[in-house]
């Protein structure tokens, strides 16, 4: 059984899928992976047969670009300049495995919801394929509508946004270009393209814990919440360095700041204003990733390093900071330590809404991050004993689940099966 997958993004787009392939070559299935060649040797690493997807590519490079970053030009610059070139590339090179290696169609296409091209394939080939969602936000649901922005619209706009307003700009912004390539590889029209993926995938997974976020009535068909991708409770956690863990035996819990693979560069001012508030505070703090000179490096109360586990530094926190991420969020859930979400784009606010809305942490918005906003944050967080039971209580519930990479390549293997 052969089993395509693709993917396009950063490492915490990456991690997560190629979680799915180990367990699905666990399985006895032959995975091929197609990505970005920056990831090459990770996937190889990882015992996984690898494809190139276009050419190599940084994504930090595509993070602290400034173009790309702009709030409003930013999601079209993207699409035009990284993600519309990929349709073709990704849909071209799984044509070319096909034909190369002579053996008919793969059993299922398993795509990251960027990439269209391996979507698009599997039409053309016949082949039954799924897409992965990291994040809830990408189920676009009106049931439970996310919070898709830093504003705070009441729940009923929300609702109207996404089935209205959001569903008309994405299939209006990118529809056209995806229905342009349908037409000229000879593959049927279809309505609302943007969302087609989705709609006519034979599976649907979302990487999240129910326990996060719970299935929806307008959910996508045929779809499956798997859990997290990692599982927690038998994962083994690697050693910290011994700075810090030098730092951790010296005091009490401390503050500890992560933002994630790829965005610390870009906020220097958040690192700073995050020190300043455990100032004010008395409090002591692990930086991770801070920006060179954005923090003093001769504090005996700060510890700087530029990387860190998440899974063995994050549970000693007094409280996490982190900005929204899923793979943090799942993280920091995991912890069951009291958090405080900086979101700064796309899945991150609505990954925050949910953090404050199950309990177990606060958000601020991007425009709000001074050291005095903070602190009484913080403060309220680390005063409040009900949120530090309820995110104990929640990473208790995630313990108990299975890792949401056997479920999803379970549910796999049962897609194949049900479509012959």
């Amino acid at each position: 059984m052969r089993v395509f997958m693709t993917v396009f993004g950063t490492y915490g787009d990456v991690r997560p899928l190629l979680s799915i392939a180990r367990q699905l070559k666990q399985g006895g299935a032959k995975v091929v992976f197609f990505s970005n060649p920056f990831f090459e040797e990770k996937v190889r690493s990882a015992g996984v047969g690898w494809r190139g997807g276009g050419e190599r590519i940084d994504p930090e490079a595509i993070v602290r670009n400034e173009r790309l970053r702009h709030p409003h030009l930013g999601p079209i610059r993207i699409w035009r300049e990284v993600f519309e070139p990929l349709v073709a590339k990704f849909y071209d090179a799984i044509m070319a495995e096909v034909g190369a290696r002579g053996a008919g169609r793969p059993a299922m296409i398993v795509n990251h919801p960027w990439c269209f091209g391996g979507a698009m394939a599997a039409e053309k080939l016949k082949a039954p394929w799924s897409m992965v969602s990291l994040a809830p936000l990408t189920w676009f649901s009106g049931d439970d509508p996310p919070q898709a922005t830093g504003l705070e619209p009441p729940r009923w706009m929300r609702r109207w946004g996404v089935e209205g307003p959001l569903r008309w700009m994405l299939n209006g912004g990118f529809g056209p270009d995806l229905d342009r390539f349908a037409h000229e590889h000879g593959l049927p029209k279809v309505k609302h393209r943007y969302f087609w993926s989705l709609r006519g995938a034979a599976l649907n997974l979302g990487m999240w814990s129910p326990a996060v976020r719970g299935p929806a009535e307008d959910d996508p068909p045929q779809s499956v919440i798997c859990g997290f991708p990692e599982s927690y409770p038998t994962r083994p956690p690697p050693p910290l360095d011994a700075k810090v863990e030098a730092f951790l035996e010296a005091g009490e819990a401390p503050l500890v700041l992560g933002m994630g693979s790829a965005l610390p560069p870009l906020f220097p001012n958040i690192y700073a204003e995050v020190w300043r508030a455990c100032e004010r505070l008395g409090w002591r703090a692990v930086l991770v990733g801070a920006p060179e000179g954005s923090v003093p490096t001769d504090e005996e109360r700060l510890c700087v390093v530029p990387y860190a586990p998440y899974t063995s530094l994050f549970p000693r926190a007094r409280v996490i900071v982190h900005h929204g991420g899923i793979g943090s969020l799942a993280e920091s859930v995991a912890a069951g330590r009291p958090q405080l979400v900086l979101p700064q784009g796309t899945d991150q606010y609505d990954n925050a809404w949910r953090a404050e809305l199950l309990g177990v942490g606060a958000r601020c918005a991007p425009k709000r991050i001074r050291a005095k906003r903070l602190a009484k944050l913080l403060d309220a967080l680390d005063r409040d004993d009900a949120v530090e039971e309820r995110a104990r209580a929640l990473a208790r519930a995630v313990a108990q689940e299975e890792s949401g990479a056997v479920v999803a390549a379970r549910a796999i293997r049962e897609a194949i099966a049900r479509a012959g």
